[in-house]
């Protein structure tokens, strides 16, 4: 089944509107979050202080994506690039979109 690849910013309060839930209902979707986080500050530390309300955050959208009717998982990312970020997990899952 085809894969998509949803890209959240976790902590800014981003969310993915009922359309687009309605839409991938059908397709397996990974819902990626992520923190850009500023060049000094190491991936390690903002996972100490954000990781549980982050990954509560993504269980939540990735079971309303499970409740649409498709298959969902997701992955919680700190990075200091976006868009490698997101093609680098896009590969890792084999996602479609």
């Amino acid at each position: 089944m085809t894969r998509v690849l949803v890209p959240l910013a976790v902590l800014e309060g981003e969310s993915v509107s009922l359309g687009l839930m309605n839409l991938l209902g059908t397709v397996d979707v990974t819902v990626l979050g992520y923190h850009v986080l500023p060049e000094q500050t190491p991936p390690d530390q903002a996972r100490l202080q954000y990781e549980e309300r982050a990954n509560e955050t993504l269980a939540d959208v990735a079971e309303e994506f499970r409740l649409a009717g498709g298959d969902a998982d997701h992955r919680l990312v700190f990075t200091h690039d976006r868009a490698q970020t997101v093609d680098r997990v896009a590969d890792e899952v084999d996602a479609r979109a």
